[in-house]
């Protein structure tokens, strides 16, 4: 298999991957909300096999591209956001204040979502 065409499967599913990301983040977080911790549980999982997709083939494309340093501080900023979803997830699974978590999670799936998109370059 050819590099293009690598780059193309690792982009592919980084793109396919983030709505299912996102839906997953949500169901989670809000069956928590409503005290359902053993389906929370199991979307939270799922979600974490997201996380291993996202992950893998973020870095095979920043791989492939040669390190530039745009995609490596949205790839940092990604894993931040990562860390926070789960803090807002195991926060609210435990019953605890979710408000900061959640609103760093939002700013900055926003912020990766148009670093990704190219709506914010520099």
């Amino acid at each position: 298999m050819d590099m293009k065409r690598l780059a193309e499967i690792f982009s592919a599913s980084h793109e396919g991957a983030w709505f299912i990301f996102a839906v997953l983040f949500f169901a989670a977080y809000l069956f928590a909300l409503f005290r359902k911790y053993k389906v929370s549980k199991v979307f939270h999982m799922i979600l974490r096999l997201f996380y291993v997709i996202m992950l893998v083939s973020g870095i095979g494309m920043i791989i492939h591209l040669g390190f530039p340093y745009f995609f490596v501080i949205k790839g940092i900023l990604a894993v931040t956001m990562i860390g926070f979803m789960e803090v807002a997830i195991g926060k609210q699974q435990r019953g605890e204040r979710t408000i900061i978590p959640l609103f760093v999670a939002t700013i900055l799936v926003i912020v990766v979502m148009f670093m990704g998109t190219g709506q914010i370059r520099f």
